[in-house]
């Protein structure tokens, strides 16, 4: 569109708003078929596809689109290997979880990190989740410190996590 006076500045105005109105729809459209893949089979290529589309899109803010999903849904980003055995990222269901996804009430364009929900914290999850980083760390020799540190700390917290367990 060439601007050249008010008339066709006020136009090229009115196309932006329709063009992000519209734009801001088809990711909400899109993510919700691709939330509804990862309830019905487990698919995360689909969210994973989307998330790098957004971040590859001038003008979409891909933070505001995590935050959506990290406030929906059980996913992860991470790194893992996929069927060729090749190192890639992606969305993930958290290991030994189903996946869950709760409904939005808002669009992902209105999503505010701050005013988002917290989700609840599984101390026992995130605690066993460290104590296999160290204990992989310490098998592999890459341990900061003293390994008999280390060791002593891990075993002095599985032994705590038992005595709570029962």
């Amino acid at each position: 569109m060439n601007v050249t006076d008010n008339k066709s500045f006020n136009k090229c105005l009115a196309s932006i708003k329709t063009s992000s109105a519209r734009l801001n729809e088809n990711v909400q459209q899109a993510w919700m078929f691709a939330i509804n893949k990862v309830t019905e089979d487990g698919n995360t290529t689909p969210i994973t596809r989307l998330r790098e589309t957004v971040r590859d899109t001038k003008g979409l803010n891909v933070n505001k689109l995590n935050g959506y999903t990290d406030a929906h849904t059980n996913l992860v980003w991470s790194k893992y290997k996929n069927a060729k055995g090749n190192e890639v990222e992606g969305y993930k269901v958290r290991k030994g979880e189903k996946p869950t996804v709760t409904t939005p009430t808002y669009s992902w364009f209105d999503f505010e990190a701050a005013k988002a929900e917290a989700k609840p914290v599984d101390a026992d999850l995130v605690i066993r989740n460290a104590m296999k980083k160290i204990a992989g760390a310490l098998d592999k020799d890459n341990v900061k410190g003293t390994k008999i540190h280390a060791r002593k700390v891990l075993k002095a917290v599985e032994e705590a996590m038992e005595k709570l367990a029962s």
